[in-house]
């Protein structure tokens, strides 16, 4: 621990010495939410290692008032788990998710809000990391938790199912997705109204379903209303926006020859803006990266798809591990693309890394 950080700790001990003991917890309880949320601030800024100081100090203090078996310090491990989350260090994040259920679990506190989030994030890493089967039962369990205590209208309940029809898009259940995202747009409108980003994150996901299951028609006017409505509420630059492009460059590519101009111009514009935004080693940036290979693949410009498809595994590599399906779909396509080049003695590996890997899932 820094100096600066044992000075505050001694001094505020001092001033807790003069208080009750009822008076000490609440003045202390106070103190770490006020930490916790200034690492949450932190920690929206990037700014990862701050955020990780700061809650260092909310669990020195909650550890030496509190214990480490209190609500309050698994809030401190929750918020620590979240940091890590989104350094992308998922390892970390989940030991720290783990650790903060155990503790609501052995406080009895399963019917909490606080517990359905830690459910809720544990069950989006491992979404994040392909491992779906571990994530449907923790989803579930906090949309249980969340339509008892909030009932069904409710931000964090509609979050449940629109978490829980993403999950099932992934796992080809597609008999539950439709129901579920259209629960989702219902609860939104009605508690956010047609302009918010939450509602249009529904229209959106909606839209990726009907995609994948080839009504085109209902896609491209659900990704245009939400595209439209990001546009307005967050800008340009923004991680929506991009999302929006990325979509309906997906959706156009799936059209057809006629289309692959505007696919183009789509993946390129969301090029530009992920890179000012998110920079250059973000997931988007891989996702637009593949889609604008795939997209070059398919005009036959194999000088151009090669690079791209090259520098998409890399970031896949870096962020998600070689065992992670995301990175298995990028050396299919850059197989399929060294096959239709006659270069067999590329592919034919690459094919078997792919298939080796989705074996194991």
């Amino acid at each position: 621990m820094k100096v600066h950080e044992k000075m505050l700790l001694l001094l505020f001990a001092c001033f807790l010495t003069a208080l009750s003991s009822q008076t000490v917890d609440s003045v202390i309880i106070k103190q770490v939410d006020s930490l916790i949320l200034l690492s949450r601030d932190l920690t929206d800024k990037k700014d990862f290692d701050k955020a990780l100081e700061v809650n260092v100090i909310a669990e020195q203090l909650t550890l030496a008032n509190l214990g480490s078996m209190s609500a309050v310090y698994a809030n401190c491990a929750f918020n620590r788990g979240r940091v890590h989350d989104f350094k992308r260090n998922f390892l970390e994040a989940e030991k720290c998710y783990l650790e903060c259920k155990t503790i609501h679990e052995k406080l009895f506190r399963k019917n909490h809000p606080d517990f359905a989030n830690c459910l809720n994030n544990l069950a989006l890493l491992y979404f994040d990391l392909g491992e779906y089967e571990k994530a449907e039962p923790l989803h579930l369990e906090a949309k249980a938790i969340r339509e008892n205590i909030f009932g069904k209208y409710h931000s964090d309940y509609a979050n449940s199912l629109n978490n829980l029809g993403k999950l099932y898009s992934k796992m080809g259940n597609f008999e539950k997705v439709e129901l579920l995202y259209v629960e989702t747009i219902a609860i939104r409108e009605k508690v956010f109204g047609k302009d918010h980003p939450d509602y249009a994150n529904s229209l959106n996901n909606l839209a990726v379903h009907y995609n994948t299951i080839g009504n085109y028609e209902k896609a491209e006017l659900l990704h245009l209303e939400a595209k439209a409505i990001r546009e307005k509420s967050l800008g340009k630059y923004h991680s929506d926006y991009v999302q929006s492009l990325i979509n309906l460059a997906k959706l156009y590519g799936s059209l057809g020859t006629g289309n692959y101009e505007k696919v183009e111009l789509l993946y390129l514009e969301a090029k530009d803006i992920t890179q000012k935004v998110l920079g250059n080693h973000h997931p988007y940036f891989a996702l637009i990266l593949s889609g604008l290979a795939i997209q070059y693949h398919k005009m036959g410009n194999y000088e151009k798809a090669e690079p791209h498809f090259l520098e998409a595994r890399s970031i896949q590599e870096n962020i998600f591990g070689k065992e992670h399906p995301n990175y298995a779909y990028c050396l299919d396509n850059l197989a399929f693309l060294y096959s239709d080049m006659g270069n067999y003695k590329k592919a034919e590996p690459l094919h078997l890394e792919a298939v080796a890997i989705w074996e194991k899932k």
